[in-house]
């Protein structure tokens, strides 16, 4: 079983182990411009269902959930040299809120084949709880839609928080292929209280871990989205390891040329190390392992594709210099972030393009920025020309979300809807459109992953 010790993680025999590899987003994680659906995950799975009935929700999602990892995607990241995959995971499908405590046992036969297929291929498996019970933040990722995250102000939140991670310990405690637990992905905790509490929290889940496991390590995330570390408490345990995530601007949310200058900054080689010294500094302060837990490059900007993967070599290369642990995000999708990409013309493709096309059109997903084809500026403008001044910004970007959320309601509507007439063929054919045969291979970023990643072939 792996362990840290000191700034290395080491297997049993002590010999030094570098985690790298995928993320598995969108498997028991689903996100909305990684896979076409409108809104969050469950708004998406509650239109369906409303719509198709129980036993077409059924049929779809448990098919979804076998074609989208498969021993076929194991063995080729086996055989591209990757030695540990994060698997993200949405706490409602272990869990209900209308029935807290009581726990799935489909989710867990779901969990317990993917590690089987990472034992047989010798790639380590951490385990993420993406989507905590109350929220961890505001945002679309841990599957809300802008409500308060009441993890920090709610302790029945907390406590169920802590009883999953104790039924999954407790199921995983003997089992060395799991590397670790992620307790928390991209906490954001905004005021002083909560970030007291996420501390707290912090404390009280590791104990709650080692209750029944006292082997694997425990990954701790910085707050703000894994990005800040000044507030968190000095290591308080063994074997804890930390993670940040690291989205560089050149690789994901502007188009420009690396290196080049942008915003008055100049994005380079040398921003990358400033960058990434400012994301590690707590690791080497206190001699811990940092895992860089999410990263990645969009290659969805037509004509920036090479200066984006010019920016990604070099961030990999920051990150495996330094000997960091990472998990690129992430390993399938549509054709945003990932390696292994989904057919233009496969059935889910042709079945969600109507609804894939509104949602460009109106700026649906919240991680693509509303442009002023929607006057926001002229209409706020209008409304108050001399009175916004320094909240301009945040009323405008409060409308923006809330207009898009309203739009993500519609549209998932219209997708469910489309769901109600397909039979268990059509609906197989839609979730095979994600097993890996069905899928292609994006190979310039392959090439960059191959000669940058340090992976092991």
């Amino acid at each position: 079983m792996l362990k840290v010790q000191g700034k290395l993680i080491v297997n049993e025999q002590g010999q030094k182990v570098v985690l790298k590899g995928y993320n598995v987003g969108n498997w028991m994680m689903m996100e909305n411009f990684m896979l076409g659906f409108p809104g969050e995950e469950e708004e998406f799975r509650s239109a369906v269902k409303k719509y198709a009935g129980q036993e077409k929700y059924d049929y779809f999602f448990d098919r979804f959930l076998d074609y989208f990892l498969g021993e076929k995607d194991i063995a080729f990241m086996k055989e591209i040299g990757v030695n540990c995959i994060r698997v993200p995971f949405n706490y409602r499908h272990f869990e209900s809120d209308n029935e807290p405590y009581k726990y799935n046992q489909k989710a867990m036969d779901q969990l317990d084949r993917l590690v089987n297929l990472c034992k047989k291929y010798g790639i380590y498996v951490i385990l993420d709880l993406h989507a905590v019970q109350g929220y961890q933040s505001v945002c679309w990722h841990c599957d809300n839609n802008g409500k308060p995250a009441r993890l920090f102000t709610h302790a029945t939140e907390r406590d169920r928080f802590y009883k999953l991670w104790v039924y999954l310990a407790e199921h995983y405690k003997n089992e060395d292929i799991i590397a670790g637990y992620d307790v928390i992905n991209e906490p954001d905790a905004v005021t002083d209280e909560a970030e007291d509490m996420l501390n707290q929290i912090y404390r009280e889940v590791t104990a709650a871990i080692r209750s029944v496991d006292p082997n694997h390590i425990i990954f701790i995330a910085g707050n703000c989205y894994n990005k800040h570390f000044d507030k968190l408490e000095a290591p308080f345990a063994e074997n804890l390891a930390y993670t940040c995530h690291y989205y560089l601007d050149a690789c994901t949310s502007t188009p420009m040329r690396y290196p080049g200058e942008f915003g008055n900054i100049t994005y380079d080689r040398n921003l990358i190390e400033h960058q990434m010294n400012s994301l590690d500094e707590f690791m080497r302060k206190y001699d811990v392992p940092c895992w860089v837990g999410e990263f990645g490059v969009r290659l969805n900007y037509v004509g920036f594709s090479d200066d984006r993967l010019r920016a990604f070599g070099d961030q990999l290369d920051c990150i495996c210099k330094r000997e960091h642990h990472y998990s690129i995000w992430s390993y399938k999708d549509i054709g945003y972030l990932s390696t292994v990409t989904v057919k233009p013309d496969s059935p889910w493709m042709e079945f969600a393009n109507d609804i894939i096309e509104l949602k460009k059109k109106y700026f649906v997903d919240k991680n693509f920025r509303v442009n002023e084809d929607w006057g926001m500026t002229s209409l706020l403008d209008l409304k108050n020309p001399n009175g916004m001044n320094d909240v301009y910004g945040k009323v405008k970007e409060a409308v923006v979300d809330a207009m898009k959320t309203a739009l993500a309601t519609e549209l998932a509507e219209m997708l469910g809807k489309k769901f109600a007439g397909l039979n268990e063929e059509k609906l197989d054919r839609l979730a095979a459109s994600f097993a890996f045969e069905n899928c292609t291979i994006d190979e310039k970023r392959l090439e960059v992953i191959k000669k940058y990643g340090c992976l092991e072939v």
